[in-house]
């Protein structure tokens, strides 16, 4: 199996805080490949989800979120 590149990582100052917040900012390529895992395993997994899930689920319907 091939190996990911290394990530670059930047700190955003949050708002109304003196804090940062980290962000991981993977390379392009890295990214292609990832959402084409996504990809797979959700064409994988999906049937196995009930109804009720829909937090994370690509094809929810705003039908569900709403219940109208």
């Amino acid at each position: 199996m091939g190996k990911f590149s290394r990530m670059r990582r930047i700190f955003v100052p949050k708002p109304r805080s003196k804090d940062k917040r980290p962000f991981t900012i993977p390379s392009p390529i890295d990214r292609i490949v990832h959402r084409s895992i996504a990809t797979v395993l959700d064409d994988i997994f999906d049937p196995v989800f009930l109804p009720v899930y829909h937090g994370f689920v690509l094809r929810a319907e705003l039908i569900l979120y709403f219940g109208t």
